[in-house]
């Protein structure tokens, strides 16, 4: 006969419970068959089909490029202009990938002494509305990122208080 076994920390044998615990009663599980749970989508689904009311919905969710993940801060001018051509020249956009949105970091640090955004001259030589309008002749939309706070991620203004004069990005 061999010795209980040992709790690995402890030097204390391993025992049973001395008072055995409430167990609860097992619940009955009822198996559906197959076929009948792959019907069920089928048994669920309305039998009149619907129609898009709205010719402006779109198809699929936006989809495109972010600069984020990738680049985060490190972002300018010359990364949007050449991802718009790669991803013309890979067939993204002929799939649907028409958007390319900057994300935080290309503002300035500071608001203009009107209050208003501006974009980093450094990083957008040109300016957003150049780009904007670059990419809009490639069939591209361009999106923008900005913060309801005060601040964004990465530490430039936030919208807070400004959300109207932000609308006329200027």
């Amino acid at each position: 006969m061999h010795p209980p076994p040992r709790h690995p920390i402890h030097s204390q044998a391993i025992t049973a419970p001395t008072t055995p615990t409430k167990m609860r009663p097992p619940v009955p599980v009822t198996l559906i068959p197959a076929p009948l749970l792959l019907s069920l989508p089928l048994l669920l689904t309305p039998l009149t089909t619907a129609t898009i009311t709205n010719p402006t919905t779109l198809p699929t969710p936006p989809m495109g490029f972010n600069n984020w993940s990738r680049f985060m801060c490190d972002l300018n001018e010359t990364l949007f202009v050449t991802t718009a051509t790669a991803m013309q020249t890979t067939g993204l956009q002929a799939a649907g990938y028409t958007r390319l949105n900057l994300d935080d970091c290309w503002m300035e640090t500071a608001r203009l002494p009107n209050a208003s955004l501006t974009w980093n001259t450094t990083k957008f030589p040109r300016g957003i509305p150049w780009l904007a309008a670059h990419l809009a002749s490639l069939n591209f939309t361009l999106g923008i990122y900005q913060d309801a706070g005060n601040a964004t991620c990465g530490g430039y203004p936030g919208s807070y208080g400004h959300e109207a004069r932000n609308r006329g990005l200027t």
